[in-house]
């Protein structure tokens, strides 16, 4: 692999209509891309998990890189280690469940309830409730619950299809006072899969009121229920399980309260986990002119979640992120090779697979004033169309700073996606965490301009053990889109072609 692989760049002439660069860029060798994305991905690197073995030597493949290609330490030098400067640190948790013991009564009167086919799991290392209401809410929807006192209130209803609504769900009933939410679940292998996340060791905010996907609240507890436990505890307080079932899938259903209460302990293991985001910057030549931001994340999902009965396995994670990443390293090395007005910063995220964790810790220490941000891009799955396709630009409001984008596109001969593909993950990604601070945030990418391309990918490689680096692997939008990220380095970097408001 080369030391140093660089664009052979022009200035160009401005366009006489849409005044922005029309640079002749020599395309990434595509073999050298390949092998960025095959190290990112090999097994050796279990997967990247933040914390994980892989920390070291992907920390230590940025720094070099970064370096070789002439940039400064994005975040100061601090002291005299080899990650002074080029590290931020950010510190992650992750939790399982020890131990959990649920007991329900009515009155003085205990009500038998084995303790098998339930699982629970706190926000916090103990968590212990006496007495706690009980609000059946089934298929009804948290909505319509969440309109009344829900105080130290447990809620008990069908399982969330996806981790996404679940945190929804989670949220609305926390805000209304719920201690804990209990889903219920149907069939053995749905209620495996789902013990197997809960068990696995993951990520999260320890002690939080506030859901880390979401922003907004939690409950003290969660947990998951086999549906023939629910059948059992209704029919001791005199319920019909059916009956109760067809009610709660009325549109007005709202939750019905049982007459019995629930006494709970809960034991969960909370572990540190240390992280880091890695970056550099190339220093522009007016100082105090603003910035431009290039992100990707590093991090994937180490060893994955099994599927029940299945052993241990590995998200080598080629497309998501090792794409992203090896695409940073080359726009990098490209615009490195010029001088620009604004500074630009290229910064390998962690945590993004865990809620954003590392751009949360990069705005809330950004090395740069946030104000003065005049763009930032996010580098996220790459690999997957094929040259020649729309791009997409997740996040657009159609305002000026899409406008510049589109007109940079133009200049390559690239057309906007209308497809409305990338809307679907424009909260889904680590962008997400500035455009909702009010920053100029995008995704411009080509992947979102092919659904077929796309939804292959979704359905075949996203977040499990087959998305793996092969020959065969897709780099023509990839290659594409770091050309265009290079046109569009060139322009925002540019105070005459983007003045600052």
């Amino acid at each position: 692999m080369k030391a140093i692989r660089r664009f052979a760049l022009s200035l160009g002439a401005l366009l006489t209509v849409s005044c922005v660069h029309a640079p002749k860029v020599t395309p990434v060798v595509e073999d050298e891309l390949r092998a960025d994305i095959a190290y990112l991905s090999a097994p050796e690197m279990e997967g990247r998990a933040p914390g994980g073995v892989a920390e070291g030597p992907v920390a230590g493949f940025l720094i070099d890189r970064l370096l070789q290609s002439g940039l400064s330490p994005a975040f100061g030098n601090t002291d005299s280690s080899a990650l002074s400067g080029w590290s931020q640190p950010v510190k992650m948790y992750q939790r399982w469940p020890i131990s959990a013991d649920i007991r329900f009564a009515m009155g003085n009167k205990a009500l038998s309830q084995p303790q098998d086919r339930i699982s629970l799991i706190g926000i916090e290392p103990e968590v212990s409730v006496t007495g706690a209401r009980l609000l059946f809410l089934g298929r009804g929807d948290p909505n319509i619950a969440a309109k009344q006192d829900l105080s130290g209130a447990i809620v008990i209803l069908q399982a969330a299809p996806n981790t996404i609504e679940r945190a929804a769900n989670e949220a609305v009933l926390a805000k209304a006072g719920a201690i804990g939410v209990i889903e219920l679940v149907r069939g053995n292998e749905a209620f495996g899969r789902l013990f197997q996340q809960q068990n696995h060791p993951h990520f999260y905010l320890p002690t939080s009121e506030t859901d880390y996907i979401t922003g907004i609240g939690r409950t003290r507890f969660t947990g998951i229920m086999g549906e023939e436990r629910a059948v059992a505890l209704l029919a001791q307080t005199g319920k019909d399980w059916d009956k109760m079932l067809l009610r709660s899938s009325l549109p007005s259903f709202g939750g019905e309260w049982l007459t019995a209460t629930a006494d709970l302990a809960i034991k969960t293991a909370i572990t540190p986990i240390q992280s880091q985001n890695i970056g550099g910057v190339i220093k522009g030549q007016k100082p105090g002119s603003g910035a431009v931001l290039f992100i990707a994340h590093w991090d994937h999902l180490g060893h994955c979640v099994p599927r029940s009965g299945l052993p241990d396995v590995i998200c080598p994670g080629a497309v998501d992120n090792a794409s992203g990443i090896a695409a940073l390293l080359h726009i990098a090395e490209a615009l490195a090779a010029d001088k620009h007005d604004r500074d630009i910063y290229f910064i390998a995220t962690t945590g993004e697979e865990h809620g954003f964790i590392g751009a949360r810790t990069l705005l809330a220490n950004s090395p740069m004033p946030p104000e003065s941000i005049v763009a930032i891009f996010n580098l996220d799955m790459l690999a997957v169309a094929p040259a020649g396709v729309p791009v997409a630009i997740v996040g657009a409001d159609g305002g000026r700073f899409d406008a510049a984008i589109i007109e940079v596109m133009a200049s390559l001969g690239l057309s906007p996606a209308k497809n409305g593909l990338g809307d679907a993950f424009r909260e889904r990604q680590d962008g997400w965490v500035f455009l909702s601070a009010g920053l100029p945030a995008r995704m411009v990418n080509s992947s979102y301009g092919d659904e077929a391309a796309l939804n292959g990918f979704l359905n075949n490689g996203y977040h499990n053990p087959a998305d793996i680096y092969s020959p065969a692997i897709e780099l023509g939008g990839a290659m594409q889109d770091i050309r265009l990220h290079v046109a569009l380095g060139q322009h925002f970097g540019d105070t005459r072609l983007y003045p600052a408001k």
